[in-house]
């Protein structure tokens, strides 16, 4: 009784691999022409389940010898297997018919007869596959679709019968072939996912069935087949018009493959017009990469028809999908005025979304349209926080005008960190602005670093840089003084044109300061700012050329400087009232050149302060009050005024009406002013260490003031002799 129910069984199953066969041979007709189609050929390959018997070797030396097609013979071969395994003789057989060693591998790795029998007496295993399982497949051979899909759910899963993902295709397939739709997707799968050849191939027939039934979503996996030479042979092309078919049949997804397709080919009209249309597809149905590409193309690609509203439109869905280098350019496309479907204000939004998002210059470009207004309402603080983030970028733009503006705002720890990163890049203007900021005097001023930001702006040609750094030069304000390096920073400062260093220099060649006199190098100096219309600069041209007048009248230059006083150059008054307490060249009036010499004073102009003090202590114009000439001295030395340290200095030295005497301090005015090159008061240094006055006497000590008087202008005859 036994052995008559597994010989019903073993019937039963060949019934059923029979039925099976029958749906694959349909499938294979189907692909067999897709393969012809992609180049592969096809007309002398055998569908799977067509063999009658397993192939020999010599069956398959006889194909190799006959030149068919490597894929076409390993097809064969997998779907009806060999006989028996290869053999190393065998191998060698195939080698000499032709067959590559790749082919032969292939070959010996396909099934062998007695593994399907192996397979069979498998199934007819009484103590693996129970009677439900049974009944369900003999329900199955019968034509009961719902059985079919059960028993292959079991064989799926191992459930009441042993897993067998194979079988469960086989299985699944069936029930497809009476109309269980999600069976067809199943069967598909699980041949799919098989390591087998055969089965991998068997799914990509089943693919094309499907396809051709305008199911999208296995046109578009055909169409990846196709792409990996996966069950079908490597095919592009094919694999494009799959993709097309998966598009026209609903799958957004392949509308993006088939676009990606074309742009590998060389696009002619026709080609852009499917592309254009394949991406306007997907990116409808919100397929971010296809709005980006069609947005690019549109606005920006020579290859493509310019359409800024459509390009424009894809650009805005794939930043509205957070695609942000979309959102980037539409941004720029809006600020650019090119698309006009949205605005400025729309643009800084999206602008500070991919600044976020880490583009510098975007960071840059919502900075300067927060700060410059027009387009949008002026937002100062939004704007110097999109400076920085650009300047933390990287961005040397960002940390300049980051830098500046934090500056403006006070707010100074933000500028001392944006400003390095501008200057260390070599923006001359972020070197001057960072040494502005270590100068200050609010908080902790960093005179070295300031000096050393000062001279990198100047180094790079910034002319108030430079302007700067000879002003600290020659006043010795944060600097150790060195009139020599503020002639060469005015300069530079002069030619760079920064007006009023014109005249700074040309005071010191006027003078003889820091370097030698040059008069008429200093009247062109002064000559350049008067037609700039630096007021400043025609009354010192003028002072020149009234002190090398050859005639008496100074008639003409006292109304000048009047004029320029009146105007509020300070130097003016100074000139008028030198004029009028000397009379020279107008009729003296002592009262009214010390009017004018308290205008100037009370303005902070150190030598009318010094030249008041010299009245006050002779009683020129005004009653004698030494103690009100050391305080209008002390103010001018404070001023940067040698001559007024020197006069403060003697009056401290002497020490009578109320001053306090004070040697040492004398002393340190005397030597101040005499480092600022005025020589009298190099020349009173040298007098006290000569007679030992305040001092140890120490006619080596003299020697050298009395040199240093030489080298700063002093037209004594030591001087000459010594030349």
């Amino acid at each position: 009784m036994s052995n008559r129910i597994n010989l019903m069984q073993f019937l039963s199953t060949l019934v059923r691999r029979a039925a099976v066969v029958a749906i694959l041979i349909v499938t294979s007709a189907t692909t067999t022409r897709l393969a012809a189609q992609a180049g592969g050929g096809g007309t002398g390959a055998n569908p799977v389940g067509m063999a009658k018997k397993a192939m020999t070797v010599a069956e398959i030396e006889a194909l190799v010898r006959g030149k068919q097609a490597a894929v076409l013979i390993l097809d064969k071969v997998e779907q009806n297997c060999l006989v028996a395994a290869l053999t190393p003789d065998d191998e060698k057989t195939l080698g000499v018919a032709g067959a590559k060693e790749d082919l032969i591998a292939k070959i010996k790795g396909s099934c062998v007869e007695k593994a399907k029998t192996t397979e069979l007496a498998s199934l007819l295993d009484d103590s693996k596959v129970t009677p439900k399982v049974r009944e369900l497949e003999q329900s199955c051979t019968a034509g009961a679709a719902a059985a079919c899909d059960s028993a292959a759910a079991k064989y799926e899963e191992g459930i009441y019968a042993p897993q067998d993902k194979h079988r469960a295709a086989e299985l699944y397939l069936m029930a497809c072939s009476s109309g269980i739709e999600g069976a067809c997707d199943k069967s598909i799968d699980l041949y799919d996912a098989s390591k087998d050849s055969a089965d991998i191939v068997n799914a990509a027939r089943l693919m094309a069935v499907q396809c051709e039934r305008n199911i999208a979503k296995f046109c578009l996996r055909l169409g990846k087949g196709f792409d990996a030479g996966r069950g079908v042979p490597a095919d592009p092309v094919r694999a494009g018009k799959m993709y097309a078919q998966a598009c026209t049949f609903g799958a957004i997804a392949g509308c993006a493959k088939a676009a990606d397709a074309i742009e590998k080919s060389e696009l002619t009209a026709a080609d852009i017009e499917r592309w254009i249309l394949m991406r306007e597809k997907a990116c409808a149905d919100g397929h971010v990469e296809s709005c980006s590409k069609l947005g690019d193309a549109l606005t920006n690609d020579k290859r493509f028809p310019k359409d800024m509203p459509r390009g424009g439109d894809a650009l805005v869905r794939a930043c509205d999908l957070n695609e942000l280098k979309s959102c980037s350019t539409i941004a720029n496309l809006v600020v650019k005025k090119e698309y006009t479907k949205k605005d400025a204000p729309w643009a800084v939004g999206v602008l500070g979304k991919t600044c976020e998002g880490g583009s510098a210059a975007d960071c840059v470009l919502a900075g300067t349209l927060l700060v410059d207004g027009g387009a949008v309402p002026v937002d100062s603080a939004a704007s110097a926080k999109r400076f920085g983030a650009g300047c933390e970028a990287k961005n040397v733009v960002g940390c300049e005008r980051g830098g500046d503006l934090d500056y403006a705002l006070k707010n100074f720890a933000a500028a001392a960190s944006h400003l390095p990163g501008a200057c260390d890049a070599g923006r001359a203007v972020s070197c001057r602005q960072l040494g502005a900021l270590f100068l200050r005097t609010d908080g902790k001023p960093d005179s070295a670093r300031a000096l050393a930001s000062l001279k990198a702006a100047c180094d790079k040609q910034d002319g108030i840089g430079c302007s700067v750094l000879g002003d600290l030069k020659r006043n010795g304000r944060r600097a150790d003084r060195n009139l020599a390096d503020a002639r060469a920073h005015y300069t530079v400062a002069c030619a760079t044109g920064v007006v009023s260093s014109c005249v700074d220099l040309g005071e010191l060649l006027a003078e003889g300061r820091g370097g030698a006199r040059d008069v008429v190098a200093a009247s062109t100096q002064f000559d350049k700012a008067c037609i700039a219309r630096s007021t400043r600069g025609c009354v010192q041209l003028a002072h020149v050329k009234f002190v090398q007048r050859t005639g008496k009248d100074g008639a003409p230059f006292l109304t000048q400087f009047d004029e320029s006083c009146k105007n509020g150059e300070m130097a003016g008054c100074d000139y008028a009232a030198d004029m009028l307490m000397g009379g020279d060249g107008v009729p003296r009036d002592e009262k009214r050149g010390v009017i004018l010499l308290t205008t100037a004073c009370d303005k902070a102009y150190a030598d009318s302060c010094n030249s008041l003090g010299d009245a006050l202590v002779r009683g020129a114009g005004v009653t004698k009050s030494r103690p009100k000439a050391a305080t209008l001295f002390e103010k001018s030395c404070l001023g940067g005024s040698p001559a007024g340290c020197w006069n403060l200095g003697k009056l401290v030295l002497k020490g009578d009406d109320g001053i306090t005497k004070d040697g040492s301090k004398a002393i340190e005015l005397f030597k101040n002013s005499c480092e600022d090159e005025l020589f009298s008061a190099c020349v009173t240094i040298a007098e006290m260490y000569d007679r030992g006055e305040q001092v140890t006497k120490d006619k080596d000590e003299a020697s050298k003031w009395f040199d240093r008087a030489c080298t700063t202008g002093w037209n004594d005859r030591r001087c000459r002799v010594k030349k």
